[in-house]
């Protein structure tokens, strides 16, 4: 598993009036800065007060979100390109699954480096380990945390509660490598079997998933090839798989898609193509067909690097519950003519009303003992 953790500045500010000195703040904190201001010492986080105290002529703009959508859309969707998972924390912050990438730091240092603004950021197989030791710019990478984690404060141990920092620097410990170097034991006597979370913490481990959010309301799929691939056979076969993995994610979800976008990558950059579809997107076959038809559409004639499809506008699907003959006007008879051509095959015996089948004693105990106690 290994999580990027990016930063962006100078997101906000470029939809601003190009003044200088100038700050965007936001509950009363600087959220960015001009060049001038961070040269005069304010910095990321400080408050408004502080701020305006180190300069006097300081311009202030207030945080507006719709304001910088489009231009973090504009960094988010290079991100989408080599992650199925972007879990957006603030327009200027963000997380990204790259798990399965052969090398995920050259392959953040690669999306990084086409950002239209200064960034900063960490590779981890740790979410909050790559957000606690990203540098003030550029791009490092931690496969193994444990060195760099012992040199920080325990401010740092973002998995734990604050009063158990507090407790912990109470005891005298201040930096993570003293935790490291305390057994499970001796953490136990104190902290009791929150002294094992304590341990994983110091050891840059605790492992959280990221969770996809952008673009919102949507479900996307990569396909790489190797190499350069120019036979449309083998196009359709990667859309029939692409088509398959949507399906399945749909599925866990019990989602569907009203819309699909198809990114191609060639030789001369990426291409993408949407539609919006009437009838609603939920299984392999009808996106297998989608797919299809935008890529006929697309008429691509250079080779292919990279296939991505994104399936948008999803939501709980649809589910029409099918009696044998369509609604029943009262309740207590049942569809007439589809009962007396069964009964006539397999006998009237068989038909039974369903609300007067009888659930064994035995089976209503055992529901109401998982009910209370979660046991099986």
């Amino acid at each position: 598993m290994s999580t990027l953790f990016i930063e962006v500045s100078g997101l906000y500010l470029a939809c601003h009036e190009p003044v200088s000195p100038a700050v965007v703040v936001h509950e009363k904190a600087v959220v960015d800065a001009c060049p001038v201001a961070l040269a005069a010492g304010i910095r990321v986080g400080m408050g408004t007060g502080q701020a305006r105290a180190i300069l006097h002529e300081l311009t202030c703009f207030e945080f507006s979100s719709s304001l910088y959508e489009e231009a973090s859309c504009c960094w988010l969707n290079r991100l989408c390109s080599v992650s199925n998972s972007v879990e957006v924390v603030a327009p200027h912050q963000a997380f990204v699954d790259l798990t399965g990438h052969p090398d995920p730091y050259l392959t953040a240092l690669e999306v990084c480096s086409s950002l239209p603004f200064e960034y900063r950021g960490a590779v981890s197989a740790c979410r909050w380990v790559a957000q606690a030791l990203a540098p003030a710019s550029g791009l490092l990478n931690y496969p193994q945390p444990f060195v760099s984690l012992s040199k920080c404060g325990l401010d740092k141990l973002a998995p734990l509660d604050l009063s158990v920092c507090e407790r912990l620097a109470f005891l005298g410990y201040r930096t993570i490598g003293e935790i490291q170097l305390l057994s499970l034991a001796t953490l136990k006597s104190q902290f009791g079997l929150y002294g094992l979370t304590i341990r994983q913490a110091a050891m840059g481990m605790l492992h959280e998933p990221v969770v996809g959010n952008y673009p919102p309301c949507s479900v996307s799929r990569r396909l790489a090839f190797d190499g350069l691939c120019s036979d449309a056979s083998v196009v359709a076969l990667g859309l029939e798989k692409l088509a398959r993995e949507l399906a399945c994610a749909l599925s866990e979800g019990d989602l569907e898609a009203k819309g699909l976008e198809l990114f191609v990558e060639g030789e001369s950059g990426e291409r993408s193509l949407r539609r919006q579809f009437g009838r609603a997107l939920n299984s392999s076959l009808r996106l297998r067909m989608a797919l299809l038809q935008l890529w006929a559409d697309m008429a691509v004639a250079e080779a292919v690097v990279r296939l991505r499809a994104v399936a948008h506008e999803v939501g709980a699907a649809t589910r029409r519950q099918v009696c044998l003959s369509g609604l029943v006007s009262d309740a207590s008879e049942l569809p007439s003519e589809a009962v007396d051509r069964l009964s006539r095959k397999y006998g009237s015996s068989v038909m039974v009303v369903g609300s007067s089948v009888k659930i064994p004693r035995r089976k209503e105990v055992l529901r109401v003992l998982r009910a209370t106690t979660g046991w099986y």
